[in-house]
């Protein structure tokens, strides 16, 4: 059985090197956040059993002198000592987290504030309205959106509005030339 003397050294040495490891990627940023998790974890057992050890032998039952039994006392001396650890690193997190969070907080409400989140996504859709695609050679048949370019009789159309079976070149409003058919020279 391992020494919780050694448990702790080991740990605490394994969360330095961690600590100072730089991860060169998203996976190996999420590998290294376990293995911290997991040192943390096991450093916090090692410290546990030290102190639930210690406990075990000054705690004397009666004038017998024997010790009680350390699993006896692990269990309420490990949850008593958890729970006063977390009342006093609940404040503390609370400090740190808001201190973080608090400037990213207020930046969002004025961005919020000074544009809104409507305006964007109506400029959002228009972007998207306005995308500009390739249809190919133009069909009578095929639904053309604005935005959209066609080849027809060698020339190059864009759709100034949507339609469907609006020959490009014919009077309508719908097309608009992009490119003229040329001569190729030689």
């Amino acid at each position: 059985m391992a020494d919780p003397v050694d448990n702790l050294k080991r740990a605490d040495e394994h969360i330095a090197a961690l600590a100072r490891a730089r991860p060169k990627s998203d996976i190996a940023a999420r590998v290294r956040a376990a293995e911290l998790q997991r040192a943390h974890e096991i450093r916090d057992a090692a410290a546990r059993k030290i102190v639930d050890e210690n406990a075990a032998k000054r705690i004397v039952n009666g004038s017998t002198g024997h010790a009680k039994p350390v699993a006896v006392v692990a269990t309420a001396l490990s949850d008593g000592l958890t729970n006063e650890l977390f009342k006093g690193l609940v404040p503390f997190l609370k400090e740190i987290i808001g201190d973080a969070t608090t400037p990213l907080i207020a930046r969002l409400d004025a961005i919020e504030k000074k544009r809104g989140l409507a305006p964007l996504a109506a400029r959002l859709a228009g972007i998207e309205e306005r995308m500009m695609t390739y249809e190919g050679v133009w069909s009578e048949m095929k639904a053309y959106s604005r935005g959209a370019f066609c080849t027809h009789q060698g020339s190059l159309w864009f759709a100034a509005d949507g339609s469907i079976g609006v020959r490009p070149g014919a009077g309508s409003s719908s097309w608009k030339l992009a490119v003229k058919k040329g001569h190729a020279e030689r």
